[in-house]
């Protein structure tokens, strides 16, 4: 059996730290 609760525990956080990431090089190219 595979362990779906880590695996969508750990999509959620790759999808939001790229997210995050991403948006915070947005807005320090924009404020710079």
């Amino acid at each position: 059996m595979r362990p779906n609760r880590f695996v969508k525990i750990f999509v959620w956080f790759l999808i939001v730290s790229i997210l995050l990431s991403t948006l915070l090089f947005s807005i320090g190219w924009m404020f710079e």
